[in-house]
């Protein structure tokens, strides 16, 4: 079937398809007209017009002088066929009298004119054509004129037999009347089939121009009509995908301006009650002043870490978000870090231990589960004592135990500078510490534990709080998840952090994961490998 063929082919096929039947039609056309021609008795001989000759010439006998009369011109003509025999008539001085041919049918006018004579009872035969000249002569058997007759030697037909020359014609000219025929026939043939998958095509794209990509097309045809129908499925599912996606990235969006914008109006609200009540004069009392002065500062920071959240989220949801990686060393990083949270933890009284993890606690059972096709971590494990000495600094922490560190890490080795970036991963911790203060009880612990063997960094941030619950396990990496049912708690947090934290770690090509301690306490672990 020519729909399965590729287009050359079929252009092919369909060229050889013309070219075969043109010659049969032909020979079916020879073979008929051959078997009329047998049967027609009406086809002539090759000597058909060499048996008249002597009846020519009998009549010229016969008739003497009077042939050159040119009365006798109708009696000539009966005799002579017109369309198989030229014959002309001359008299003794080789001039024209009459005649079915003109003069310059013979070879010489010269020697018709001046040397005759010699010729007379005598033939001359050239390539078939037989010229005989016949003498005229009187009673008296004087010569007085000639007779000069011209024929061929061929088969032929009578003249008044047009159908067989019509059919001859009709054969001669068939050939290109079947070829213009058979190219209409199977050029309308291979035109359906290049016009099927175009039509397709053309109904597939009026579609997208309307914006429906809610269907399929397919043609079953392995070419390369077939392979441009599958392309453009393939163009159309991707599309649809993508579409979808934005759509629901714009519906994301939509809800996430919609929760800030709730979110704002509690510290907006209070920040205006109070200072309307600042208006009204109670600024007037220095400890109310204080007051109100410190709930408008904590309600202004809350409005600004919700916006600086939903910032960070557009910013890192754009397909055109990249991280810029650097070499950091991880352990002044994170020791720089921990100082950033004295202000936060003295409040609290609540103490940040740093601790180097050896190779062997790094061997630990990685349970996950799939959160929006990332990777996320999400079980309650144990983790195992670690059995450190505090000091004062992490590179004292880590001279103290007598590890190895080299600049570039070596496998097997401590990593001491890491490809991250810097800001990203500040974030990540950022929000991963200020939730571990605000859970953590007064007097509580912090513990940050690092490993950075076998070119994987990782980072797990535990605190003494009353950890995470069934639910938050299962829901807390979610967009917008705070743990409470309702969005007007007063919780100073978007629901946002751990999100964040996750897509940002993910990037890295890293995982992120959540569990419960063996004392109770929430964990924050997260890997980034060094590739």
């Amino acid at each position: 079937m020519l729909k399965r063929q590729s287009l050359s082919k079929q252009f092919s096929y369909t060229f050889f398809l013309i070219i075969l039947c043109t010659l049969l039609t032909l020979f079916i056309e020879i073979v008929i007209f051959s078997i009329y021609i047998l049967h027609d008795t009406k086809l002539l001989p090759a000597n058909h017009y060499e048996k008249i000759v002597p009846r020519i010439e009998n009549t010229v006998n016969e008739n003497k002088e009077k042939v050159l009369e040119v009365s006798f011109e109708e009696i000539m003509n009966k005799i002579v066929p017109k369309n198989g025999i030229k014959y002309i008539v001359l008299d003794n001085n080789g001039q024209y009298v009459y005649g079915n041919a003109e003069i310059d049918i013979f070879p010489n006018k010269d020697t018709l004119e001046q040397e005759w004579v010699k010729r007379l009872n005598t033939q001359h035969v050239s390539s078939n054509v037989v010229s005989k000249y016949i003498p005229i002569m009187d009673g008296n058997n004087k010569l007085v004129g000639e007779c000069a007759i011209q024929y061929e030697l061929k088969v032929s037909y009578k003249n008044k037999d047009k159908i067989t020359k019509n059919i001859l014609w009709g054969i001669i000219l068939s050939p290109f009347i079947i070829v213009v025929v058979f190219t209409v026939i199977f050029g309308r043939k291979l035109s359906k089939n290049i016009k099927e998958p175009l039509g397709i095509l053309t109904e597939a794209a009026e579609k997208i121009k309307n914006n429906n990509l809610d269907f399929h097309i397919n043609y079953p045809y392995k070419n390369e009509l077939g392979d441009a129908v599958t392309s453009f499925e393939d163009m159309r599912s991707e599309l649809h995908k993508t579409l979808n996606k934005q759509w629901k990235l714009e519906d994301e969006k939509n809800l996430m301006i919609s929760a800030i914008s709730h979110d704002l109006r509690t510290p907006l609200t209070i920040i205006k009650g109070h200072a309307e009540m600042l208006n009204d004069g109670a600024y007037k009392k220095e400890d109310r002043l204080l007051k109100y002065l410190r709930s408008i500062e904590n309600s202004s920071d809350w409005a600004v870490a919700l916006l600086n959240d939903m910032n960070t989220l557009i910013k890192i949801e754009n397909v055109d978000f990249k991280l810029n990686k650097e070499k950091v060393d991880i352990y002044k990083f994170i020791e720089n870090k921990v100082k950033e949270y004295e202000s936060l933890t003295n409040d609290k009284n609540i103490m940040i231990k740093v601790e180097c993890w050896d190779e062997g606690n790094l061997e630990k059972e990685e349970i996950g589960k799939q959160v929006n096709n990332e990777s996320v971590f999400s079980q309650e494990v144990d983790v195992q004592e670690v059995d450190v000495q505090e000091v004062d600094g992490v590179d004292k922490h880590i001279r103290k135990y007598g590890l190895r560190i080299k600049e570039d890490g070596v496998k097997g080795g401590i990593l001491k500078d890491v490809m991250v970036d810097k800001l990203r991963v500040s974030q990540v911790i950022d929000n991963i510490i200020t939730n571990s203060i605000r859970y953590t009880p007064d007097g509580g612990i912090i513990t940050v534990r690092i490993n950075a063997h076998h070119e994987r960094l990782n980072i797990a941030i535990e605190d003494s709080g009353s950890g995470f619950s069934n639910e938050d396990l299962k829901m807390a990496l979610e967009k917008f998840y705070r743990g409470d049912k309702s969005r007007g708690s007063g919780s100073g947090h978007s629901g946002l952090g751990l999100y964040i934290s996750r897509k940002l770690i993910n990037l890295h090509d890293g995982q992120l994961r959540i569990y419960n301690n063996k004392n109770g306490g929430a964990g924050v672990e997260f890997f980034i490998y060094q590739t």
